[in-house]
């Protein structure tokens, strides 16, 4: 079984332990796990225009402008959280 644990924040930096047949302890910052959240909700509000234009998915001008802007707004915080991972 795999879940998540959150052990507190301390200096900044968030300690979680991803716990499955072998344990593994990743040291992220808030700024990181905050990154994450942001680009997750990003995300849900491209799933809203999906479910709003299901099943064909043919979106309008103002739909295609929106999506156009979250997705622009999502390269953006998956490199920044990739710059905060990996440095």
């Amino acid at each position: 079984m795999r879940y998540i644990q959150c052990y507190g924040i301390k200096k900044k930096r968030l300690l979680i332990s991803w716990q499955s047949n072998t344990s593994k302890v990743i040291l992220m910052s808030k700024r990181a796990v905050d990154m994450t959240f942001q680009a997750l909700f990003t995300l849900t509000d491209l799933r809203v225009i999906l479910r709003e234009t299901a099943p064909q998915h043919e979106l309008d001008e103002k739909q295609r402008v929106q999506a156009q802007r979250l997705l622009d707004n999502l390269e953006r915080q998956v490199a920044s959280l990739k710059q905060e991972m990996l440095k």
